[in-house]
């Protein structure tokens, strides 16, 4: 193996070992940058093909996709990887041997794949300190501002006290955006998922709720997120 695929495939390795690690995470909350992986793994694909230049490099991204279907718990969604992730990078690979003999090709697709890397790192740096529990009790962190929609049948004091914490919420939009708070999402059809997010993305998230809920879902509250975010 020459040098130039033996940097390759370490770029590759830590590039791909970073989708394990919660880096990524700022992405999938608030406005949802999720669509910035997917170019990670094509870009990183292509740049596996350029720079080691030899077929064995298609068997990398078979390895791979295994890998995340184990990490899936190789159950639902994880099947995924097997059945759609695993020939697509597979093909994407083969499309960058065909650039093995430009040199200065893998450096630049890698110097892309590292987009998202660097945007997530950003991102994270950013994030402030954990709010006190004292002031988490006072937000909408286990509940959906979408229960103030027409329709949605929720009683007088339940409405009251959701109002009552999206005022608060708003406040301290104003006051510390990028601090800590411990959110809970609901899945259909897996269980529910506990994850730190910056108040901002809860506003965002939040906001996203009443928008699903259409025009007419508190239209005043939607008013005001967002014009504070």
């Amino acid at each position: 193996m020459d040098r130039r695929a033996g940097v390759g495939l370490a770029a590759y390795a830590v590039l791909i070992a970073s989708l394990a690690t919660p880096l990524y995470d700022p992405l999938f909350t608030g406005d949802d940058e999720w669509w910035a992986l997917p170019g990670l793994l094509v870009f990183a694909h292509l740049g596996l093909g350029a720079a080691v230049g030899r077929w064995w490099a298609l068997a990398v991204p078979v390895v791979v996709s295994f890998g995340f279907f184990l990490l899936g718990g190789a159950e639902s969604l994880a099947w995924l990887w097997l059945f759609v992730g695993a020939p697509l990078l597979l093909v994407i690979t083969g499309i960058g041997l065909a650039f093995r003999r430009v040199r200065w090709i893998p450096a630049v697709l890698f110097a892309v794949a590292a987009l998202p890397t660097l945007w997530a790192g950003a991102e994270t740096a950013e994030r402030g300190e954990h709010v006190p529990a004292s002031l988490e009790r006072q937000l909408p962190l286990d509940v959906s501002l979408g229960n103030l929609c027409p329709g949605a049948e929720s009683d007088r004091t339940f409405i009251r006290d959701l109002r009552r914490q999206t005022d608060v919420l708003i406040r301290e939009l104003e006051r510390r955006p990028d601090d800590l708070v411990t959110y809970t999402y609901y899945f259909s059809d897996e269980p529910e998922e506990r994850r730190d997010i910056t108040i901002r993305e809860l506003a965002e998230e939040q906001l996203s709720d009443l928008e699903t809920g259409g025009r007419n879902c508190a239209p005043e509250l939607q008013r005001r997120l967002r014009a504070a975010l």
